[in-house]
């Protein structure tokens, strides 16, 4: 194992994401147009298809026999009949669309859990709550497929917010002194780090065998950084240990 020291100033955060906040927004607004844009044409077809269908129904309940061999008269009933052969290969072609893309959200759901899982252990209920909802989303019918892309894109989006934040918070965590209440100090995705309520141990989170550990971390530079995070100290550098031979 090799653990380095980690100099950190104050809500300085560090991400695992390459890409940009900046540049996922602006993916996310285009694909999302796209999304929207599909829906928005499924519904003209669907509207077209109807006032087709009326169409033909009128043409064939006032119709006589004779009046249907008038070559106009057919032609129209024929043109009209193609028109919606041709509504229904599109709406067909982008329902098969729509299914793919409900695949992908799917995939990406899949995707986004895993990452969650091998993260930093840190907001974990409603994070896995989210993945939860986000589920239920994907089955619901009065759902558009853009609400849904939406809210899969967005659940991405605050994880990558996660990791440009610093936060302090009180769990109750195993180590190898039992289960205790312990002050959590995370910075960003760089690591997680506690201090007991008495400043006596001192321990962080080791990504590799995935458990607490208190070797070589200094109580009183976690406590350091849990004051400067809640702005109760001045901005300054904190040494924290930081395992970074992660396979």
């Amino acid at each position: 194992m090799r653990v380095l020291v980690l100099l950190v100033m104050a809500f300085t955060a560090v991400t695992a994401w390459a890409q940009t906040p900046g540049e996922a927004i602006a993916a996310t607004l285009r694909l999302n147009q796209e999304a929207l844009d599909a829906q928005q044409r499924i519904d003209r077809l669907f509207e077209q298809r109807q006032r087709i269908q009326n169409e033909i129904s009128t043409i064939e309940l006032e119709g006589t026999t004779f009046a249907l061999r008038n070559s106009t008269l057919a032609q129209q009933l024929a043109d009209t009949r193609q028109n919606l052969a041709e509504i229904e290969t599109d709406i067909h072609a982008i329902t098969e669309t729509q299914t793919g893309i409900i695949t992908l959200l799917d995939k990406m759901i899949d995707a986004l859990e895993r990452f969650i899982v091998l993260d930093l252990p840190f907001q974990q209920q409603q994070r896995h709550a989210r993945i939860a909802s986000l589920r239920g989303d994907l089955v619901r019918s009065d759902l558009s497929v853009s609400n849904k892309y939406q809210a899969v894109i967005s659940a991405y989006l605050d994880e990558i917010r996660l990791g440009f934040t610093n936060s302090v918070t009180t769990e109750q965590i195993s180590t190898s002194h039992g289960d205790r209440t312990m002050q959590i100090l995370r910075l960003g995705r760089a690591g997680l780090w506690y201090v007991t309520a008495d400043g006596r141990l001192a321990g962080r989170w080791d990504p590799r065998d995935r458990v607490w550990t208190d070797d070589n971390t200094d109580p009183q530079e976690v406590i350091k950084g849990i004051r400067i995070v809640q702005e109760l100290a001045a901005p300054d550098v904190v040494k924290l240990p930081l395992r970074l031979d992660i396979p």
